[in-house]
């Protein structure tokens, strides 16, 4: 039912040794059903050190967990729930990102600590942290739900924040202080440009007509609200036709994009000229949002579609690797990822379930019946 089509010839392929023997041995061994019973607005995992942990966010839920050292489990190592209170009108959560400890949080916190920046359907983004186990900052200058918040790495303690309605924040989320504002009118996707170390110094949006925009931050002394992005560059090269719905940096200067009819362009960013790109067609389901989830070093990218099925991508072929297929659950994937390893493959669909595929599960544990006698046992699970 599905037509994929190859954007690029082989070139060299990054990641695993034998990729083709890897992912023919991903089988389906976990499914995680989420109390708050909603569909999974995104998931990600963290890089580096703590790269065993991914946040799940749906509902009104952020949830963390440990994806490597419980075995077939996932294990909850934090939660936090977006209730009502005198800071935020709480309500459903729509979008998650790990955020870069800074050396004035490594000197408090000798031993590390996970940040956590979880936006809502109320216009606020808060600052978690998971050592503390408290909202350390609620950043709050939007007047729509907050769709996207993107961080970089190597750019501690400053997030970006996209609003419903296009206007995109620049935070110091240490200091819970706005640095710059952008007014994207129709943003529907942000990521921060990689490169710099002393801020973030530009940034760029996806649009809902198809068009990939590069915006560079002033450094100037103004105040928050004059400090504004210089015009954008219009990137694109008309690539897409839909509504862009995701953008990543990938490492050796790449830039990966997806819009919601299914095609995925990796980009060279210093020439913006197309390394590969793919789509996946379903018949009769011609849009769908859904978040794409590359690897940390940017060899594979795992992407959902609308009839339930998630497809696992190289990043330098743009050959498709592997095709998972949940069970016992309908509907669009909403969200996928893959672990720096490439050992498990996450993906949300339905009223809060996650799958994980896992390498190497023997055939008789993976097996879709196993997984879905299981499902059935559970009285909640539809």
């Amino acid at each position: 039912d599905h037509e994929t089509t190859d954007g690029c010839e082989s070139v060299v392929t990054m990641g695993l040794v034998d990729g083709d023997a890897h992912w023919k041995r991903m089988r389906l061994r976990t499914v995680v059903k989420e109390s708050h019973g909603r569909p999974v607005a995104q998931m990600a995992y963290a890089k580096g050190a703590c790269s065993n942990l991914v946040a799940v966010v749906g509902g009104d839920q952020a949830n963390i967990y440990d994806d490597q050292h419980f075995e077939r489990h996932l294990d909850v190592v934090a939660q936090y729930v977006h209730v009502k209170t005198k800071h935020v009108q709480g309500g459903e959560l729509m979008c998650c990102c790990f955020v870069g400890c800074t050396e004035k949080d490594a000197k408090k916190h000798p031993y590390g600590d996970v940040r956590l920046a979880v936006g809502g359907e109320d216009g606020s983004v808060s600052i978690l942290s998971l050592v503390e186990g408290r909202v350390l900052h609620i950043l709050k200058k939007h007047q729509k739900p907050v769709v996207a918040v993107a961080a970089d790495e190597n750019v501690p303690g400053q997030i970006l924040s996209l609003g419903e309605d296009g206007m995109i924040y620049h935070w110091n989320a240490e200091e819970g202080t706005l640095l710059h504002t952008v007014v994207g009118k129709d943003a529907t996707a942000v990521a921060v440009e990689p490169g710099a170390r002393n801020g973030i110094r530009a940034l760029i949006t996806g649009h809902k007509t198809g068009q990939i925009k590069r915006w560079t931050l002033s450094v100037s002394k103004d105040t928050p609200q004059r400090k504004r992005a210089r015009v954008a560059d219009d990137l694109s090269m008309h690539a897409h036709s839909r509504t862009l719905d995701c953008l990543a940096f990938l490492p050796g200067n790449r830039l990966a994009s997806k819009s919601t009819d299914g095609k995925v362009v990796v980009w060279d960013y210093e020439t913006m000229e197309q390394v590969c790109a793919w789509q996946v067609r379903v018949p009769g389901k011609e849009s769908n949002f859904s978040h794409f989830g590359p690897t940390e070093d940017g060899s594979y990218i795992a992407t959902g579609t609308g009839d339930g099925h998630v497809h696992v991508h190289c990043c330098s072929t743009g050959r498709n690797m592997a095709t998972l297929s949940p069970v016992k659950v309908n509907g669009p994937v909403t969200c996928s990822i893959v672990s720096a390893d490439c050992n498990h493959v996450l993906a949300s669909l339905g009223a809060g379930f996650i799958f994980r595929f896992e390498y190497g599960v023997p055939a008789a544990e993976g097996s879709v019946g196993v997984v879905a006698e299981a499902i059935d046992k559970h009285p909640t699970m539809e």
